[in-house]
């Protein structure tokens, strides 16, 4: 007489792991049964080549952010023939990089507009722009003034901070040097006919 075992998972894969772009990636099921066989899937589609009680990543890219499971499958003829882990959700973080800074110099007249971007990566990233050592502007990547003074004039750039896990979290741009041509202005006329 042959007693096959139904399928019993009694170690899930890990719930959730928030990792950085480039750390490995390790799950694995411990299951008993008769003739077990095992398939992990990415977000339900089967991922072809990884049939054993563990799956690994060595170096995981934003791409494999997803949704993990394994179905574990049996030869024995008890009920069910299969049963599907726990969802093991990665999230794969990246550290903050800045792709493009703010244009190196401008040269304005008084009264134009004044817009200033920069282009970043990361996860849940937010801005702060500084005119010398002074904060301004909102959380933005571009930072705009409608009508430039003279007190505009000066050095600027950005701190772009991740909320993510990964390092570095906090880059700073290169400055970006605005310069304010005035109009020009008669201060003092001529003497009027004597």
């Amino acid at each position: 007489m042959i007693i096959n075992s139904p399928i019993n998972i009694s170690a899930q894969p890990a719930a959730s792991q928030t990792l950085c772009a480039g750390s490995p990636f390790n799950l694995s099921v411990t299951a008993s049964g008769t003739g077990l066989s095992y398939q992990w899937k990415k977000n339900g589609v089967d991922i072809l080549g990884e049939t054993s009680n563990t799956f690994s990543i060595g170096s995981v890219a934003s791409g494999d952010a997803g949704n993990y499971t394994v179905v574990v499958s049996s030869t024995g003829v008890c009920v069910p023939g299969s049963v599907s882990s726990t969802t093991a959700v990665l999230t794969v973080d990246s550290p903050s990089l800045i792709t493009a800074d703010p244009l190196a110099s401008q040269t304005l007249c008084e009264g134009s507009s004044l817009t200033l971007s920069v282009t970043a990566t990361g996860t849940g990233l937010s801005y702060q722009w500084y005119h010398g050592l002074t904060p301004v502007g909102g959380n933005s990547s571009s930072y705009s003034v409608g009508s430039v003074a003279v007190t505009d004039a000066g050095t600027y750039k950005v701190e772009v901070t991740s909320a993510g896990v990964c390092i570095p979290s906090m880059v700073t741009s290169a400055n970006a040097i605005v310069i304010i041509n005035s109009p020009i202005n008669i201060s003092a006329q001529p003497a009027a006919s004597q």
